[in-house]
């Protein structure tokens, strides 16, 4: 199994989530030595608090995956 294959098999047995997903990208970028500082702090957050603006966009996907599936399970319960 190659490791993007254990990711996705990861995810499903929910041995990781969705979490561990944000927070290896927020590390990845930190690490980054690219990428100014400033530009670092406004995508991964200053502190523990504060999880930017990728921290952000893992709440509107899981709003947006939380509210398609409400809208569709409605959906095939109305004849």
């Amino acid at each position: 199994m190659n490791k993007f294959e254990q990711l996705v098999d990861d995810l499903n047995s929910h041995k990781m989530g969705m979490l561990h997903i944000q927070n290896a990208l927020r590390a990845h970028t930190r690490h980054r030595p690219e990428i100014p500082e400033q530009i670092k702090d406004l995508l991964c957050g200053k502190n523990e608090g504060d999880g930017g603006l990728i921290r952000e966009f893992f709440k509107l996907l899981q709003r947006t995956i939380g509210t398609t599936e409400l809208a569709y399970r409605r959906g095939k319960q109305d004849p």
